[in-house]
């Protein structure tokens, strides 16, 4: 009997040490933790300096938060830290204690009960820490106190972080919890247009010219945009339709705002994908500029439930990123097809069944053309992610023109060429100063959004239109015919 104790005590003796080990990583998961509260106060310190009062942000659990929408301070009565350093505390004590009596004495059958209920409560106890870092996304919210406004300065936040990303491996995904707090694009409020009665004469004439045409307006979006003026007029603009290739429109505003924020780093492979994604509309570069935003990669091969859904859950966040700024039910998570360099000329492996879940109806890419024209004018006035940012995507979708009417057409490279078939094929150099646009075409629909410019700047306006059915893919005319309408009448009375 006694020779059966001890064997017990020298498995007990062991799992001590190992419940010290996991006590060290305790440890060193609270310096991090500490760490991380000395930047945020930093930060804090930093905006009051710049003349921010009040600054409050919060990253706290849910259930320890009063429930009303007051604005509150950084130090909650029990914070995750006040609740880390009791843990501890208490577990190192039990350690401590139980150590000494196990060689000290031999315990008898009823004292090794005790001690094996408490050692086991104690290892228990430890899993806290993990527990509280790995609380579903929902239960972390950023509270921001209501003095502080963030609707000035054409609705920017602050450039820098809040507060830092977790390094520490031993927190898994804890990490991505962060990360996604902190992914979001900046203009968080949509713009502001007054209706015209010039730009809905216009829409109109571009339904009665569509008609004309035997195309049917039922499948047609648009949005019109004076940004001089500051003026909207548009049909059926908040339906959400296939966007094709005008995806990677907003696929090149996540990567850059991911390397801005420090999520990631520039190099010369994703200046490269980006120069191929906006003005090839390359499919292989827009699938490894995907992987880069959400950390995910496409396969052949089908993944387990618990491995999809996390496959999934990162995947989405390009979706996260523009919803939490006003773009309403946005959905950009699919890859366009086909992409060759992976042999994957239609969705397969998690693609497919992020697409076709528990093959229900096809989950397709689904934005609307007021989404689509707002996105271009934040970048045309320097609110996407910065002015310089907003720079670069622009000198990525600017287009050549023809010299002057009747002129050959500007070259392009092999593949898909963003002038024949488009705004810019009716338009000319002797009248147009500045043309951007990003389009997409498949055998199934026709879309665009594009920026003009006029020679002496008196026009400029962003168009947005998406025919999503095959008449429209088939008929080559139809978007440089109403883009000649629309350029012809903003010059009208100009």
């Amino acid at each position: 009997m006694n020779q059966q104790i001890k064997q017990k005590l020298d498995i007990h003796s062991d799992k001590i040490a190992e419940l010290e080990v996991k006590l060290n990583h305790a440890y060193q998961a609270l310096e991090t933790l500490k760490q991380q509260n000395q930047e945020l106060k930093n930060q804090v310190n930093q905006f009051k300096n710049n003349g921010v009062d009040k600054t409050n942000i919060l990253v706290a659990i849910a259930s320890e938060l009063p429930g009303n929408n007051q604005s509150y301070g950084a130090k909650p009565k029990q914070s995750i830290q006040y609740r880390l350093k009791f843990l501890l505390y208490e577990i190192s004590h039990n350690i401590g204690k139980y150590k000494f009596r196990l060689t000290l004495n031999w315990l008898s059958l009823q004292q090794y009960r005790y001690l094996t209920f408490i050692l086991v409560g104690s290892i228990s106890l430890l899993n806290i820490n993990e527990f509280l870092l790995n609380r579903k996304d929902s239960n972390y919210y950023i509270f921001e106190n209501q003095a502080q406004s963030l609707t000035l300065q054409d609705e920017l936040l602050p450039s820098e972080p809040y507060y830092k990303l977790v390094k520490d491996p031993k927190l898994g995904s804890s990490v991505k919890k962060y990360e996604r707090l902190k992914f979001i694009y900046n203009v968080k409020k949509s713009p502001t247009f007054n209706r015209s009665q010039k730009l809905d004469n216009i829409i109109e004439n571009i339904l009665t010219h569509t008609r004309s045409q035997q195309l049917s307006s039922r499948y047609l979006s648009l949005t019109l945009i004076d940004l001089n003026k500051k003026t909207i007029s548009g049909y059926r603009q908040h339906t959400r339709r296939y966007p094709a290739s005008v995806a990677k429109l907003f696929w090149m505003v996540a990567i850059k705002s991911k390397i801005q924020k420090g999520l990631i780093q520039a190099n010369n492979k994703i200046n490269h994908d980006l120069q191929k994604m906006i003005v090839r509309s390359d499919n292989n570069a827009s699938s490894r500029i995907m992987d880069w935003i959400t950390n995910t990669k496409s396969d052949q091969e089908k993944l387990g439930v618990r491995k999809f859904n996390q496959w999934r859950k990162n995947r989405l966040i390009v979706n996260h990123f523009f919803q939490k700024a006003g773009y309403k039910n946005i959905y950009l998570a699919q890859k366009t097809f086909p992409i060759y360099e992976i042999q994957m000329t239609t969705p397969a492996g998690p693609d497919l069944q992020l697409r076709k879940p528990n093959n229900s109806r096809p989950q397709a890419n689904k934005i609307t053309t007021f989404q689509a024209a707002r996105l271009m004018s934040e970048i045309i006035s320097g609110k996407a992610v910065t002015a310089k940012d907003s720079q670069q995507m622009l000198s990525l979708l600017k287009r050549k023109l023809r010299a002057a009417p009747g002129k050959k057409l500007p070259s392009y490279p092999p593949g898909f060429n963003p002038v024949v078939g488009f705004f810019a094929q009716s338009l000319s150099g002797d009248r147009v100063s500045f043309f951007a646009s990003k389009a997409g075409w498949t055998s199934y629909c026709r879309v665009e959004v594009a920026y003009v410019e006029s020679k002496d700047k008196k026009t400029r306006y962003i168009l947005a239109m998406f025919g999503n059915n095959r008449a429209y893919s088939e008929n080559a005319r139809i978007f440089p015919q109403i883009s000649r309408l629309v350029f012809n009448q903003m010059r009208k009375n100009q």
